[in-house]
Parts: C-alpha cells; structure tokens; sequence
C-alpha cells in the first residue's frame, strides 16, 4: 500500500452506506456528499501522513459517521444546519498530543454528522434454536481496546471484589 495521499477524495452516496476502515491511506482533502444513506471513517487503523483533514460534506437525509482514536481532534463549526445534528466528543485532556485535526465544512439537512471513539462491542446473541430451547445467553466478549470496552479500563480483579 503507497503511504503518499491523494490531495482530494470523492465519496458520493446515494441511497446506500460506504465504510473507509482498516488500513487506509487518510487524503489531504474529502468531498462527502451523502443522500439517504451512510458514510463511516474509521480513523482506529487509518495511515495518517498530515496533520490535518479537511471534510467538505453534504448531508441530507443520512448520516456521516467518524470513529476517532485520543489524538484526533474534530471542529466543525463551519457546518450550516437545516433540521439536523452534530455530535462531537468532548475533547481529551492536556496531555493527550494531536496528531490529526479534522476541520468539517458544509451542509446537514436532516441527517446527522457524529464522531467519536469506536461503539463497545455487541453481546453474542443466541441462535433461533438456543432460544426456542430457552437456553443461557453467551457470556460477554471482553473489551477489545482499553477504554473502548463496555466496562472501560476494569480489570478482572476489579470485577471479583
């Protein structure tokens, strides 16, 4: 995979969800225009080459979704809003070092624009049978990053006290 990133990016959606995840190469700039549909970045395993992002989006009736890590910082006050949201995490503490400012510009017409760390990940579910046969749910799966989990930064000790 080339380290060296486009200078701008099109993702055009209509109708239909795209997902940038694993290992891709961040451009220097992205052109997002959603139309009832879904776009998620996932910056988790991202190759990052500049400090900064610049995201030209135009959302109506859908949803743009970033994933950030500690490090990446989001601003989007350049977004006009018709009927829609934008949700940002809070940003981290003084000792966590930017490494990618993400700067959002554009339209939201009843859709949304969120960002933030990776959602915990699902309980397993029981199949049709286990159900009918009313069988135990499956134990929780552990947290897969710390601080990202379900149960944060606790250890198995914490949990037997």
């Amino acid at each position: 995979m080339s380290a060296t990133p486009k200078d701008l990016a099109r993702i055009h959606v209509h109708g239909s969800s795209v997902r940038r995840d694993g290992r891709w190469v961040v451009p220097k700039e992205l052109d997002v225009k959603v139309s009832g549909g879904s776009v998620t970045l996932d910056f988790t395993e991202a190759v990052i080459t500049q400090p900064l992002l610049r995201i030209t989006a135009e959302v109506r009736g859908g949803g743009l979704r970033l994933i950030t890590t500690p490090g990446i910082v989001v601003d989007a006050d350049d977004i006009s809003l018709h009927g829609g949201s934008v949700k940002l995490p809070e940003p981290h503490g003084p000792g966590v070092p930017v490494y990618l400012r993400v700067e959002i510009s554009g339209s939201v017409r009843g859709a949304g624009i969120t960002a933030g760390p990776p959602p915990p990940p699902h309980r397993p579910r029981r199949t049709f049978w286990q159900w009918l046969r009313r069988a135990p749910r499956p134990p929780p799966s552990p947290p897969s990053a710390p601080g990202f989990g379900p149960l944060g930064d606790i250890t198995e000790a914490d949990v037997r006290r």
